[in-house]
């Protein structure tokens, strides 16, 4: 199946629980034959038919490509954290240069010396060759830049990917070249699901619009109403999102949950560690809410437990100073940033999981430990939809403060210590790409009957 996955940014802009799961989709699809074509902001260097390298990258040899690098796996990368779309300090440095809105108009592509950021030779401005009496063909020749990576083909929309606007009026002449079964839209901004339906009808092809956060948008904006009714299907994480999406306006038969994939085999491939009794994973910043886990511990001075912290953030510090505090940082071991590896060791070698974040589109962590055989211990907020994922199960408890914590930190060394849960292979990878593809071909027969 020939598939359009249409994002002004991915994992080659910008790190993020988003990008992330993003990332594991496409890499998902194409490991089970899919042609995958991204249409994007340009992250990689060069213009034309094919950008410098390509042939190499997609037969395995990178040599004559070396701005163009394989793009991260999400389970080599740290716990994340929020907001979804990422921090502004969290963006990957431009690749492509300085970004279009910044250029001055009168610099072109070149430098002094007349060459290009690529070090060739720059056209003369003044050129025939530069096309400027035909904006509508230098466009088309922008958007032809493609590269292909890991199997994976990305289109240029744009060269910004931050220019919305620019973004929203090109990708349906992207999603066209494309040439799709099926167009698979992120409504990281609603009008990108917007431009996808335009490019749907000059595709003709049905769109599948992602919407991982919604919690910024708004009801009374006219883009976030179409991404909400245009498409054929609308999937979503969790069903917190999902309710919120009701919120908006969205039509209840046309929503999917379709959680964050974890993967069985490798959780059984790695060996326990015993580094700590209770674990905490997450990307430090102010709305992890480690304090509350710290008091809850505190609590338990009396008993011999060890906690260990995966992650790192801009709070470590502050957190760390927490705990000395409470008088519990001998007992509290700070990891740092872990690879999936290292966090599947701690969690199949800890007793208890202790999600107490403030705000969570998805649990991603907390269901590895989960499926580790870690009991879950979840504190309850309004903007998490982690408590989902212990709803009815045993080896789960809901709390609402650090008292309840520090409870349920007891309740749960009454229960066996396991290194795996099979009760959530439901969330391995395989079965979740099965959902997708599901959606996929469903919209394809109701695209057809229509």
């Amino acid at each position: 199946m020939r598939i359009a996955v249409v994002s002004p940014e991915t994992i080659h802009h910008r790190d993020a629980d988003d990008t992330r799961r993003l990332q594991r989709l496409i890499r998902g699809l194409t490991d089970r034959g899919h042609e995958v074509t991204v249409c994007c902001g340009r992250w990689w260097e060069g213009a034309g038919p094919v950008a410098d390298g390509a042939e190499q990258i997609a037969t395995g040899t990178n040599e004559a490509a070396p701005d163009v690098a394989p793009a991260a796996d999400p389970d080599d990368l740290p716990p994340a954290g929020t907001p979804a779309a990422g921090e502004a300090s969290e963006r990957a440095p431009d690749e492509t240069g300085v970004a279009a809105a910044d250029q001055d108009p009168d610099s072109g592509d070149s430098d002094s010396s007349g060459r290009g950021r690529d070090g060739r030779d720059s056209p003369d401005r003044d050129s025939p060759d530069r096309n400027t009496a035909d904006p509508e063909a230098a466009r088309e020749e922008e958007i032809s830049s493609t590269v292909t990576v890991d199997d994976v083909t990305y289109r240029a929309v744009i060269a910004d990917a931050n220019d919305q606007r620019a973004f929203s009026t090109w990708a349906p002449l992207a999603i066209r070249k494309s040439k799709p079964d099926v167009i698979h839209a992120v409504a990281t901004r609603p009008s990108t699901v917007v431009a996808s339906r335009v490019g749907a009808t000059l595709a003709r092809a049905p769109v599948l619009a992602e919407w991982y956060d919604p919690s910024l948008a708004s009801a009374s904006d006219w883009s976030t109403r179409q991404a909400l009714s245009r498409p054929g299907r609308i999937v979503t994480p969790s069903r917190l999102t999902r309710r919120q999406l009701l919120e908006l306006g969205a039509t209840d038969a046309k929503l999917q949950v379709i959680p964050n994939a974890i993967d069985m085999e490798q959780i059984e491939s790695v060996d326990p560690d015993d580094d700590g009794d209770v674990v905490y994973a997450r990307r430090l910043d102010e709305d992890a809410n480690l304090e509350s886990l710290f008091l809850g511990l505190a609590e338990l001075r009396d008993r011999g437990w060890s906690a260990t912290i995966v992650g790192d953030g801009p709070a470590r510090e502050e957190y760390e100073q927490q705990a000395k505090d409470l008088r519990i940082d001998d007992r509290v071991t700070f990891a740092g940033a872990c690879d999936r590896e290292e966090r599947v060791a701690i969690y199949r070698g800890a007793h208890a999981f202790a999600q107490t974040a403030r705000r969570c589109v998805f649990a991603t962590e907390l269901l590895w430990a989960l499926a580790c055989g870690c009991v879950g211990i979840v504190e309850y907020h309004a903007d998490s939809s982690a408590h989902e994922l212990v709803e009815g199960r045993e080896r789960g408890f809901r709390t609402t403060n650090p008292r309840e914590t520090a409870q349920a930190i007891r309740d749960a060394g009454n229960l066996e210590q396991r290194t795996l849960d099979e009760s959530f292979a439901s969330f391995d990878e395989e079965a979740v790409l099965e959902q997708y593809e599901s959606c996929y071909e469903t919209l394809r027969d109701e695209w057809g009957f229509f």
